[in-house]
């Protein structure tokens, strides 16, 4: 059982976001993007908040840049986050005609001739630009799916987004336990989304990512291959008027002449290669506080 100063803590987060969100939902389109920006630059210049740890993985990820460079991008990726945060919040009170007004889908061929197979297939992005208002765009624009999300520790918060999400018609899968569903959805011919860019532990796969070797979820490499599900990298980067544009990229074929291991290396190795293309182009649009490189390779090189 929670201890009950945890039960309280949970509530008075939940009801300081909630008040956050009731204000965030009553401004303008500009007044939220205003807002985002003045708090990123908070969080990064008056806070700190992982500041050190944002820093230095630019460092080992741009080693040829100079300090103020790497200063200046993570100053931009606190604003962008903060920013997402907010859009997020207000993103269940637009509807798919609004929402798609937003985001512009770039899509060179790639979804419709997916949807007339009948298969399953997977999208995948990172913790890169408003990849919330992604699913929700993906929605709007007939692409309906399930994302597989972890819980978060504090279970208000955690319905909180997962009704936002549902309102936008994106439907939550447990990380950590809804295999099934997760199946089923895709042997029917649904569509799920995943998001692997973080650290996996001693229970990853090691593949390059930015130039150095980081442990990586396996989950979405081996359910593309045992279900013969494509993975589709899709990227929402924004644009400087606030508009955002979902970039979908060419889609990642299992190979059934591989075997499990083989498969689930060659496939995270791909799709992380594509996401360290699109960080590399927007760097300031990834989710730098995350600690990605902490689990080390147990004394070898990247495979």
């Amino acid at each position: 059982m929670d201890h009950p100063w945890k039960r309280l803590r949970w509530r008075l987060e939940y009801a300081a976001l909630d008040a956050l969100r009731r204000g965030v939902r009553r401004m303008s389109t500009a007044g939220r993007l205003a807002a985002g920006r003045r708090l990123g630059d908070a969080a990064f210049r008056v806070w700190g908040y992982r500041r050190d740890v944002a820093l230095a993985q630019l460092r080992q990820a741009f080693p040829a840049w100079d300090e103020a460079a790497r200063r200046d991008v993570a100053r931009r990726a606190y604003r962008q986050i903060a920013t997402s945060l907010f859009e997020f919040m207000a993103m269940d009170g637009l509807g798919p005609e609004r929402i798609r007004a937003l985001v512009d889908l770039d899509d060179p061929g790639v979804l419709a001739p997916l949807r007339a197979s009948g298969r399953g297939f997977i999208f995948t992005t990172g913790h890169f630009g408003n990849f919330e208002l992604l699913g929700a765009a993906l929605t709007a624009y007939g692409y309906p799916l399930q994302v597989v999300v972890r819980q978060q520790s504090n279970p208000h918060v955690d319905r909180l987004q997962n009704d936002i999400r549902a309102r936008c018609g994106v439907q939550a899968i447990r990380a950590d336990g809804s295999v099934r569903q997760l199946v089923k959805l895709l042997r029917s011919g649904g569509t799920a989304a995943m998001l692997p860019d973080v650290n996996a532990g001693r229970d990853g796969v090691f593949v390059e990512f930015l130039g150095a070797a980081a442990s990586t979820p396996p989950g979405l490499a081996y359910f593309s291959w045992k279900l013969g599900c494509p993975i589709v990298p899709v990227f929402l980067v924004r644009q400087p008027d606030g508009r955002h544009v979902a970039h979908v990229t060419a889609a990642i074929e299992p190979d059934p002449q591989m075997d499990e291991a083989q498969a689930v290396l060659a496939l995270t190795r791909a799709h992380t290669d594509r996401l360290a293309e699109f960080v590399r182009r927007h760097p300031d649009h990834w989710f730098w506080v995350h600690r990605r490189w902490k689990t080390r390779p147990p004394g070898k090189d990247v495979p």
